[in-house]
């Protein structure tokens, strides 16, 4: 029971075209390089992050082992890719998923230091991932009774290459800003056309081609971190871990893509099932705490004052977000967006954003976003950021005057429409309806800030407010729908006439006051809806 990595078939596939199958690690690298695959059915969703960023890290570190920059379409070639990363172990331990040999590497589980004390013992493999349940009331613990060899994979990946601290002798790694954040991911992903999806076998090849053609520029942008250009430890799981050893690795002992383990775990066979032991550390295995998780990594925008990686916490992957993260001024783009080559005008791109949200001993949930670019909006992200800046921001003010205004009409049907003037506790009544309104502006809001892009940039200012126009004729409509909707249920039955006619008499003129050409005789729909 070894479980070979690169040469068992392991990891279930949907493929695009001939239905589902198992395969082997050099295997889902060439079938993802032919973009054959459609799904991993066995990923779970919070571990999609990890694994792409794992397979990514993994690919261009094999083939710049190798000093190679195009990415095989064959099964053998990446076998012996794979191998050249772990040619010190002719057995291919490290690529087991038990090891055989405690004083020997396993899959993601370091060599087993004399004297160890396993002190956690996990039965299933979602016991050692990195989700942490409120007294199991999230996604529940130990549902993979009979769990599979790919289970635990996904689980050791997720684990090692994406957790924080969770107490003592549990550190995190590297790649975060603390104990208790969280790896954030943002790249790019090329679509056949404007409405087909990205697929893992195109994003996977573009983010492999993109790490090996810029990495020297990306070992310049981390100069001081003295990264080396060869020789640098690639896998974190080949190197023993002394158990007393209270001085994690260096970087500059490391390559800029290493792949890294953050927990000391070993998983064993036990009858016809595998179990997982684990144990602590004096330190965590990468030193790099007072970087903030600045260490490289090519998916993670970086605070520009503060000198720190992006931690999700509690937040949402919303349009007030991402429009600070990509262009607000506050925060570097990750080199998977920097670096990008997207000089053809004709390639239509998808913005692939995943981050698992994490706090002190809690996680948030696995958030996920994909934007499509349409052609040319993806270079504008950077070569026009202060344009986006100003029509986001512009577009930012006046969906929260629209906010504004909903609330205010529906804290005056809150009172019954006895006053024009609710107090402000009555606006708590309209915060569901306002939520609603915005989960429809975040729906609509990037396609209607790339129309608006091209005219500004012409100052075509006609074609400018057109298009403004266009996304707030929708966003008002849906505010009148809600509006009618919140009268019938904050109001008591007795008082709903008052109560709409006041609400709709104070909404219009607010509207009116604050779009002004929204009544205009040449919207006639807005007119229409008015009378």
């Amino acid at each position: 029971m070894k479980y070979n990595l690169l040469t068992e078939p392991l990891i279930t596939a949907d493929m695009a075209k001939s239905g589902r199958t198992v395969l082997s690690l050099p295997a889902i690298f060439a079938a993802l390089i032919r973009d054959e695959i459609a799904d991993f059915p066995a990923l779970r969703p919070h571990q999609a992050q990890a694994w792409h960023c794992f397979l990514a890290q993994l690919g261009a570190l094999a083939l710049h082992r190798a000093e190679q920059n195009i990415p095989p379409h064959t099964m053998q070639e990446w076998e012996t890719l794979l191998r050249g990363l772990t040619s010190d172990f002719p057995n291919d331990a490290p690529w087991h998923l038990v090891g055989a040999d405690a004083d020997k590497p396993a899959f993601l589980q370091p060599p087993e230091p004399v004297g160890i004390v396993y002190t956690g013992r996990a039965e299933t493999p979602d016991t050692i991932d990195m989700l942490i349940g409120q007294k199991n009331h999230d996604v529940k613990e130990k549902l993979y009774q009979e769990s599979r060899p790919e289970d635990w994979i996904f689980a050791l990946i997720s684990k090692q290459t994406g957790d924080g601290f969770n107490g003592a002798g549990n550190y995190g790694i590297a790649r975060m800003n603390g104990g208790s954040s969280s790896r954030f991911s943002m790249g790019l992903c090329p679509l056949a056309d404007k409405t087909s999806a990205p697929t893992p076998g195109a994003r996977l090849t573009h983010d492999i081609t993109l790490l090996l053609s810029t990495r020297a520029s990306q070992l310049s942008d981390m100069a001081a971190l003295d990264f080396p250009e060869r020789g640098g430890k690639t896998l974190l799981w080949l190197t023993p871990w002394p158990l007393e050893e209270r001085q994690g690795l260096c970087l500059n002992t490391l390559d800029i893509w290493f792949i890294e383990i953050c927990r000391r775990i070993r998983l064993h066979g036990e009858g016809d099932r595998l179990i997982a032991k684990t144990g602590t550390s004096k330190a965590p295995r990468v030193d790099a705490k007072t970087q903030k998780g600045v260490v490289g990594d090519p998916w993670a925008p970086v605070n520009v004052k503060d000198r720190k990686s992006l931690t999700l916490g509690p937040s949402k992957l919303d349009y007030h977000h991402i429009c600070d993260w990509l262009f607000g001024g506050n925060w570097q783009a990750p080199a998977m967006i920097r670096k990008a080559d997207m000089s053809d005008t004709n390639q239509n791109w998808a913005l692939i954003i995943q981050a698992l949200g994490r706090g002190n001993c809690k996680t948030y949930g696995y958030h996920e976003r994909t934007l499509v670019l349409p052609r040319q909006s993806a270079a504008r992200l950077i070569t026009d950021a202060q344009a986006l800046h100003t029509l986001s921001q512009d577009l930012i003010k006046d969906i929260g005057e629209l906010k504004k205004i909903l609330g205010h009409a529906i804290a005056i049907a809150a009172i019954d429409g006895r006053s024009t003037s609710p107090d402000k506790d009555k606006y708590a009544a309209a915060k569901p309806w306002q939520d609603g309104l915005d989960l429809m502006a975040d729906r609509h809001f990037f396609p209607a800030l790339w129309d608006m892009l091209p005219a500004y940039l012409h100052k075509d200012y006609a074609a400018q407010d057109e298009a403004k126009h266009r996304f707030f004729r929708r966003l008002i409509k849906e505010a009148q729908t809600l509006l009618n909707t919140a009268i019938e249920t904050v109001s008591a039955a007795q008082f709903h006439l008052r109560a709409r006619s006041r609400a709709e008499r104070v909404f219009r003129a607010r509207i009116g006051k604050h779009f002004d050409w929204y009544f205009s005789n040449d919207n006639k729909e807005a007119n229409d809806a008015a009378a």
